[in-house]
């Protein structure tokens, strides 16, 4: 949290009055992973998606849209002003909680194609996306990131669809026993560009072997989409 308010400060502009909500997950695991089970449809003992990415319903969005009314009705009287309701959000996902970001990606794309499905409150939020940031996302299975063409197919439809970063070290992209996160970053990118939504890819510390340090380290440097390059 303190990473993400100094990051908005120092990037200023419309971040630097930004309001920064850090959504933990809803237990760990036995071996002591995060197991986000409040937003996805199923999760395994792990945590880890057990049925993919599923829209329908808009578990995440309707869930994430409850914590906010709740946390500014608790806020409001203790003098602090309420984001205005189309004020825009950016979501990043870190590690374990890029599955967060896919299954809000899964969420927006039933959206697009079929507002109706959506609750008042899980549409209102979805359309106030503006950037989702995948932050050296992986998994011990497939899944860390969305490689669904027909979510960005959908994605690509709405009149402002938000943009989509990929930000990785070594850590993850390198890792030569899960070699499908790689492949899954590439072909994240590729959809996401093909389908006509703004896709940038970075990765950091590309010339240090793979650690733990980096990985962590991932959540003080990425570039929030507005940022140029130094």
């Amino acid at each position: 949290l303190t990473s993400l308010l100094r990051r908005a400060s120092e990037t200023g502009g419309e971040y630097a009055r930004a309001a920064v909500y850090v959504l933990e997950p809803a237990s760990l695991s036995q071996g002591g992973y995060a197991v986000y089970s409040h937003l996805l449809t199923q999760t395994t003992a792990a945590g880890e998606p057990a049925r993919g990415y599923e829209g329908q319903g808009g578990k995440a969005s309707r869930h994430v849209s409850a914590l906010l009314c709740a946390l500014w009705a608790e806020l409001e009287p203790r003098g602090l002003c309420r984001p205005l309701p189309t004020a825009p959000l950016v979501v990043c996902g870190f590690s374990k909680g890029g599955v967060v970001v896919n299954q809000m990606l899964a969420e927006l794309a039933v959206h697009a194609r079929a507002p109706s499905q959506s609750s008042a409150a899980a549409a209102a939020l979805l359309m106030r996306l503006r950037a989702l940031h995948f932050l050296d996302a992986g998994l011990q299975c497939r899944g860390a990131h969305v490689t669904d063409a027909a979510v960005a197919e959908a994605v690509a439809l709405l009149q402002r669809p938000p943009s989509i970063h990929v930000h990785g070290t070594p850590r993850q992209w390198r890792d030569r026993s899960r070699a499908w996160i790689a492949d899954e970053v590439q072909r994240c990118v590729a959809m996401f560009a093909e389908a006509g939504v703004r896709v940038t890819k970075r990765e950091y510390f590309s010339e240090q072997r793979p650690s733990l340090e980096m990985h962590f380290e991932c959540v003080n440097v990425f570039k929030l989409a507005d940022e140029p390059e130094q």
